[in-house]
């Protein structure tokens, strides 16, 4: 009875341990969390969700097929989705905040404008003076 534990529990541990994920599917962990957590969270949600799909569509390759050339393909196009996201994040948050320097900009031209009367409106010459 104990040769038959001692053979069949190597057995049983390997039947129930999982199959570590392949680099790339650690890599598109990865990288999804630094999307996940960069301004495309914010300003592109579209993107994000895109990169979220294609890593679940790598986990489930790696739970189908531990270590496949499909794991590994889809890990890696979600690894490019979340690097996309990322920049277009980053895109989208300058361009945003370059508008807003511009309105800026605008508003203290044309506060200075006011202020500060244009040099081409020179003071009319004085009524009177001397002709020649």
């Amino acid at each position: 009875m104990k040769t038959l534990v001692a053979a069949l529990t190597p057995a049983l541990a390997l039947a129930c341990a999982s199959t570590a994920p392949s680099r790339e599917l650690v890599s598109a962990r990865s990288a999804y969390e630094d999307a996940r957590l960069s301004a495309a969270a914010q300003h592109t949600p579209d993107r994000l969700l895109e990169a979220k799909q294609a890593l679940d569509r790598a986990e489930m390759a790696h739970q189908d097929d531990p270590g496949s050339f499909d794991e590994r393909n889809l890990a890696y196009i979600a690894t490019r989705r979340s690097e996309l996201a990322v920049v277009y994040g980053s895109f989208e948050a300058d361009r945003r905040d370059r508008e807003t320097a511009e309105s800026v900009y605008k508003a203290k031209q044309e506060q200075t404008q006011i202020i500060v009367p244009k040099a081409s409106a020179a003071p009319p010459a004085p009524s009177g003076s001397p002709s020649r």
